[in-house]
């Protein structure tokens, strides 16, 4: 009989040990295994509430697609005035119903008129022939509900800067069509999802106006951006636990609005880099370049109601409301100052046009609260004014833009027959 080796022997604590980094494996496995199943129920709650989310925010003219979790216009809409105020406030849409109210004295529209379509393909405004007609240029207005623009729907700034451009023989442009592809609601991530189906309308030229959703009204600094894009599990935390609200209507925020630069939180956000929104913003200009590499790119400054280093008066507060996270009005301007600026930077970085109408409005919409509804979305007046300086800043830039070789002339101060406050 072979003699056992005594080291040979193990007592139950040696073994213990010796399993120990097995069991360290089994478990980090099981721990893994389990975040992945959490993550991917996660992924197919957040898909079901949000979707519930946006059904709530539908007006009585668009629908949910349910598949890609966006809003889409309902084709073939018509409505008169009197139907609008209707079906807006059917849907508990006051806030809506109270500017088109405001809109509609504004531009002297009656009950039964037509203020409000969308046509076959989804667009709001008129009907179109998918084929551009021959000699005519087509752009196409990208954005959200601030390009979307006034429920009459003829004070929306696209449909002012189709007139205005139409009626005008300085250009090199001809005949103009304008096909607003705004949505309410929408962000850059929105526009991503769209972006095959607006190009196959072969615009010629593509103005972007996009940034309040997410890249403004969200812009928490608490929140861990990359989390919160690429983690489910995260968001329902931050939700859960760190945002103090869910909506930026609550009404306590309301009660407590105010305007104060000097808030230290203000320093936390003017170091916001908007990363991962540029990062989107460069995905879809990529991809229009490989779709449409014709198709010439504009893209526009934010214009609110708040502006850095300009103290808003009490009417401007009154009709205003916060953003999700504080209610410090002067976040707005702070936000909307730096993404203009890290704008303007990435469009000098990728040879992109920019018409800086946010600087052109600091002088043009005075006394501010007059041109605005809320805290970003423009009155009727103030598309308007909008719209036809938008038009005059396409004419100066278009021998550029559409003549090979030629660099893009820098952005215009205001001209006095586009001032405001007269």
């Amino acid at each position: 009989m072979n003699e056992i080796d005594s080291h040979q022997i193990r007592t139950p604590r040696e073994r213990r040990r010796s399993a120990l980094p097995g069991r360290f494996v089994i478990a980090a496995i099981a721990v893994l295994v389990g975040l992945f199943a959490a993550e991917g129920l996660s992924r197919v709650a957040w898909k079901w509430l949000y979707n519930r989310q946006l059904e709530e925010l539908l007006g009585g003219y668009q629908f949910v697609d349910k598949a890609n979790s966006i809003i889409l216009l309902n084709p073939n809409t018509r409505l008169t005035l009197r139907q609008l105020f209707t079906r807006l406030e059917s849907h508990d849409k006051t806030r809506g119903a109270d500017a088109l109210r405001l809109d509609a004295a504004q531009v002297g529209a009656k009950d039964d008129e037509i203020v409000f379509s969308i046509n076959r393909f989804g667009f709001i405004g008129p009907e179109i022939n998918k084929e551009k007609t021959a000699g005519y240029t087509r752009i196409m207005t990208i954005g959200d509900s601030v390009t979307f623009g006034s429920y009459v729907n003829n004070t929306s700034y696209p449909r002012v800067l189709e007139q205005e451009l139409n009626r005008r023989s300085d250009h090199p442009l001809g005949s103009v069509e304008v096909i607003n592809a705004a949505v309410q609601g929408y962000n850059i991530e929105g526009v991503l999802k769209r972006i095959d189906y607006f190009l196959d309308f072969d615009p010629d030229l593509i103005t972007i106006l996009i940034g309040w959703n997410r890249t403004i009204i969200r812009a928490d600094p608490d929140k861990q951006e990359a989390l919160y894009r690429n983690l489910t599990l995260y968001r329902f935390f931050y939700h859960g636990l760190i945002a103090r609200q869910t909506s930026s209507m609550a009404l306590a925020d309301f009660k407590k609005m105010h305007f104060d630069p000097a808030d230290p939180l203000m320093n936390r956000l003017r170091i916001e880099d908007f990363a991962y929104d540029l990062k989107d913003l460069d995905t879809l200009i990529k991809r229009v370049r490989e779709l449409r590499p014709k198709a010439k790119i504009c893209l526009l400054t934010l214009a609110g109601l708040f502006v850095e280093n300009v103290t808003p008066t009490a009417d401007a507060i009154q009709k205003a409301y916060p953003t999700s996270f504080t209610p410090n009005l002067s976040a707005w301007a702070v936000l909307c100052s730096g993404f203009n600026q890290k704008l303007r930077e990435f469009a000098a970085s990728r040879g992109i046009e920019v018409i800086d109408m946010a600087d052109w409005s600091v002088t043009a919409f005075v006394p501010r609260e007059r041109y605005f509804v809320d805290s970003v979305h423009m009155s009727a007046e103030g598309s308007i004014l909008y719209g036809k300086r938008l038009a005059e800043e396409i004419v100066l830039r278009a021998p550029s833009m559409f003549q090979s070789g030629s660099s893009p002339p820098p952005s215009h101060p205001a001209s006095p027959a586009v001032g405001a406050g007269k």
